[in-house]
């Protein structure tokens, strides 16, 4: 049963049914009452947890809509812009650039240890974003 609830809280999001963000203990032990019919405080769960060798941790992103070709294409170009900069045939200009993502946390949950925890970004459209001077 607990294992159960450990494989739940550590298996990746999924595209067949939407998940909850994040797999807290409240949330584990809500999920074992209804599965199991059987009630366990957060502790027991958090330790049950441990025991199974998993984590609380930061996640990272995996972005959703990279396409390989597209950055291939973009990073060539850039480097002939550096390169003609380099030989004055450019003049370069920085400037400092924010961006309010829709999607800037990627949150916490439980992996197994050793592991990276993932979550799918949406990558939300240029639209959707903030962008500031």
């Amino acid at each position: 049963m607990i294992r159960d609830a450990g494989a739940a809280a550590a298996a990746p999001p999924g595209e067949a049914a939407p998940a909850p963000k994040r797999w807290t203990l409240k949330r584990l032990v809500a999920w074992i009452e209804r599965q199991f019919g059987r009630v366990y405080s957060r502790e027991t769960v958090r330790r049950a947890l441990k025991r199974l060798r998993l984590s609380w941790k930061k996640a990272k992103k995996c972005l959703g809509r990279a396409d390989p070709e597209r950055r291939t294409a973009f990073v060539t170009q850039l480097q002939n812009l550096l390169k003609g900069t380099l030989e004055n045939r450019h003049l370069l200009v920085y400037l400092d650039e924010a961006h309010i993502h829709g999607d800037a946390d990627g949150g916490e949950g439980w992996s197994v240890c050793g592991e990276r925890r993932w979550v799918c970004s949406n990558s939300p459209k240029l639209s959707e974003r903030v962008s500031f001077y």
